[in-house]
């Protein structure tokens, strides 16, 4: 499966989250096959939680995300370095000296988004179990990068976050690899990007077949 491209993914994640936080709708499971690299958008609801597990936080855009989380930058600042990424790398300038810029900078200071909490893991045995987690707190997860990982943790999270108002999202390269009585059937949304012709009658017979045609589907996914 075919990860698109950075700032594309951001800014399609970060719609989608502003538009079910929006309607009051809770995103209680997605599974992802792009690289999520923005959900700071959560800040806006009181005290928050991010956490991420994953074995790829090496990646630069996971090194400026949590640089911004250290600044304390508000979400629509560290959106402007994704969205241009180009033009700083052009300028050759330090991702890393601009956003400690930027959190020095008065204007953006009196805009700080203190109310949330992160985290980010390598190890599963790192991870909290998801009873740990305060109700109280709106609270994310992110799995990315963790095929080849066991998968219990994960799966603790699709069977037991909810109980703890737990979000979560597991980002894969492969839909079908993917634990399917705990994480896929647990999923209330699914955000696939280009598929061959098996794969896309796959998941039409896991997920669609009693909502539309095949050639209904088929059609969608051209279109979409």
């Amino acid at each position: 499966m075919v990860r698109s491209g950075v700032s594309s993914a951001i800014r399609f994640l970060l719609g989608l989250t502003h538009f079910m936080l929006e309607n009051a709708r809770i995103l209680t499971n997605v599974c992802f096959h792009t690289l999520s690299a923005f959900q700071c958008e959560i800040c806006r609801f009181g005290k928050s939680t991010f956490a991420q597990y994953g074995k790829s936080l090496h990646q630069p855009e996971y090194r400026v995300l949590r640089k911004g989380f250290e600044e304390q930058l508000p979400k629509e600042v560290i959106m402007n370095l994704f969205e241009n990424q180009d033009e700083i790398q052009r300028e050759t300038i330090s991702p890393s000296a601009l956003i400690e810029g930027l959190g020095k900078n008065r204007n953006i200071r009196s805009r700080r988004c203190e109310s949330i909490e992160f985290n980010f893991y390598e190890l599963a045995d790192d991870v909290p179990n998801p009873k740990e987690l305060s109700p109280e707190h709106k609270n994310l997860m992110i799995f990315d990068d963790l095929l080849l990982q066991k998968q219990n943790k994960c799966e603790t999270y699709y069977i037991r976050g909810r109980h703890n108002n737990c979000d979560r999202f597991y980002l894969s390269q492969n839909y079908f690899k993917s634990p399917r009585q705990t994480i896929r059937e647990n999923a209330n949304f699914f955000c696939l990007f280009p598929q061959d012709q098996k794969n896309i009658d796959h998941i039409f017979n896991d997920h669609v077949s009693q909502d539309m045609t095949k050639e209904h589907f088929k059609k969608l996914c051209k279109t979409a």
